[in-house]
């Protein structure tokens, strides 16, 4: 195993114990394996070439600069390589507690903490009075490419970032370069599904919407339109921060595919949300909220782009990053989780509640007119946590189990982004890179009748020689059966799984195999396998 430090060597011995203890806690939360599938062996000393396909699907992202959307954009730049094919717009919007103001309105509408529509493109190029201190994205870019050539251009990057609907709350009358930008992506000849990555309100989508609707409502073309907008459309909404989802979206797009995650985004968001010092009890572990605290930030904060990564004043990412789970579940992890939001990923895991619809909280959905926590006291109107999605977590409450399907990633998550932090000042060589985890594609999804045996057969290889531990495991929660289904040499490439014999026909299965890398900062890739019983 090699092993690179940033620190000063009179850090190394703080370090290991870190890399060690971290290992441990995502063995405890059920997120990495236990044995060693590949040894260690020589690593390549350059970034290999990664052949250029075309992404199955595209992403737009609305945001209003809040804090925490700030520290999410962090960290989409530096997996912007895994998502240069696919991002398409960054698009300032507003929300119930962040807009711009107009002052030449009658009568002026004045700004509400408005971070302005200039820190993204800091981050990106550097030189602002905040963001970009260190040179932002734009100074780390020709050393992230030595680690991946796909990662795009600054220039690119500032080209994609366009105004929406800024100037007050849940406005979606005007037509903004932003929505002009998401209408021409829903109305073009391209098939792919697009992401609408909801960072704050949904209004500048809306007036998108709205726009098409103008436009072709009531004309020969309207029923064509509406089946070509609603078959691309995908969003995701993070918290629900203004009305114009319940009240027009919702309304008159009633078949746009949405993924409403109101609950499950707490376990990475605010401190207060994760410690449960606020909105009803700790979603996050003590020990898993570690990988966000003063300690752990000071290996992520630093360099071009991560220097100017949000934190509190004792340098703990207190802030989170509350809407990066709109993006986490379209990272090519092998989690497969944006074919469907009930498989369950970096994104979190959602149940469907209507053929359309899919969330964390159904009451939430079925309510026309509650979109905000804060409208109703107790803030949580109807607080009932029975019925809301969550996953069997080994913490033991019902908090820690509503959040558990976001909080048993964040050891991998926040391991990935300190390694990934190092490829902003460091050669391949002296950085960790992701392992190279395969199941044949005609083999991950199956079917199979009870009592049969699966054979379940992969490939795993390290960029940088690392050893590599695998095991497969059963993600009870994302499948229907309801039982469990012994798997067989779990923790080597090769395991087999026997269907359970009280498995009924249409009941399915989820395999996954995780492989981590024993890197300072470990990184982790999957393989899931959907077995359905016939």
């Amino acid at each position: 195993m090699r092993i690179h430090y940033r620190r000063s060597v009179g850090a190394i011995a703080a370090g290991a114990m870190m890399a060690s203890l971290a290992v441990a806690d995502v063995t405890n939360a059920s997120a990495t394996p236990t044995g060693v599938c590949v040894a260690a062996g020589k690593g390549r000393s350059s970034a290999p070439a990664v052949p250029q396909q075309p992404s199955e699907f595209r992403t737009i992202i609305t945001s209003d600069g809040e804090i925490d959307d700030l520290a999410s954009f962090h960290r989409l730049l530096m997996y912007s390589n895994d998502l240069a094919d696919s991002l398409v717009g960054i698009v300032y919007s507003s929300s119930h507690a962040h807009w711009a103001g107009d002052p030449t309105a009658d009568p002026p509408i004045p700004p509400e903490a408005w971070a302005g529509t200039h820190v993204y493109q800091d981050a990106i190029a550097g030189g602002g009075e905040v963001y970009g201190t260190e040179g932002g994205y734009a100074a780390a870019y020709k050393n992230l490419a030595r680690h991946d050539r796909r990662y795009p251009t600054p220039q690119h990057l500032l080209s994609l970032i366009k105004v929406g609907n800024v100037t007050t709350h849940g406005e979606m009358d005007k037509d903004t370069e932003g929505s002009e930008l998401i209408k021409r992506a829903l109305l073009d000849g391209d098939p792919r599904p697009i992401w609408l990555q909801i960072w704050g309100g949904t209004n500048t989508v809306s007036a998108a919407l709205r726009s098409i609707e103008d436009e072709y409502r009531g004309t020969p073309k309207w029923n064509a339109v509406y089946k070509k907008v609603v078959s691309k459309a995908r969003l995701y909404i993070v918290f629900d921060q203004d009305p114009t989802y319940k009240q027009y979206i919702r309304q008159n797009w009633p078949d746009l595919k949405v993924t409403m995650n109101r609950d499950q985004f707490l376990s990475i968001a605010y401190s207060a949300f994760r410690t449960g010092s606020n909105f009803g009890g700790a979603r996050t572990p003590t020990d898993l909220d570690k990988y966000f605290g003063a300690d752990f930030m000071a290996d992520i904060k630093y360099g071009p782009v991560l220097a100017t990564y949000p934190v509190d004043r004792d340098g703990a990412a207190s802030n989170g990053e509350g809407d990066s789970l709109s993006y986490w579940h379209l990272l090519p992890n092998g989690l497969r989780s944006a074919e469907d939001p009930s498989f369950g990923g970096w994104g979190g895991r959602f149940d469907r509640n209507s053929p359309s619809t899919w969330t964390d909280w159904p009451d939430y959905m079925e309510d026309p007119e509650w979109y905000l926590p804060f409208d109703s006291d107790p803030p949580f109107r109807d607080w009932d946590a029975s019925s809301r999605t969550s996953d069997a977590t080994p913490y033991g409450t019902r908090s820690y189990e509503l959040g558990y399907p976001q909080a048993r990633w964040i050891p991998a998550l926040q391991n990935e982004l300190a390694a990934r932090a190092q490829w902003q000042t460091r050669g391949y060589a002296d950085a960790n890179h992701p392992p190279v985890v395969a199941v044949n594609e005609k083999k991950l999804n199956r079917t199979a009748v009870p009592g049969q045996v699966v054979r379940l057969k992969s490939t795993a290889s390290d960029p940088d020689g690392d050893a590599l531990r695998c095991r497969w495991w059963q993600y009870a929660e994302a499948g229907t059966y309801a039982g469990d289904a012994r798997i067989a040499r779990a923790d080597s490439l090769n395991a087999s799984v026997r269907i359970p014999d009280d498995a009924r026909a249409g009941d399915t299965i989820h395999v996954v195999l995780e492989v981590t890398d024993d890197g300072e900062f470990p990184i982790t890739r999957y393989q899931r396998v959907v077995i359905t019983v016939r």
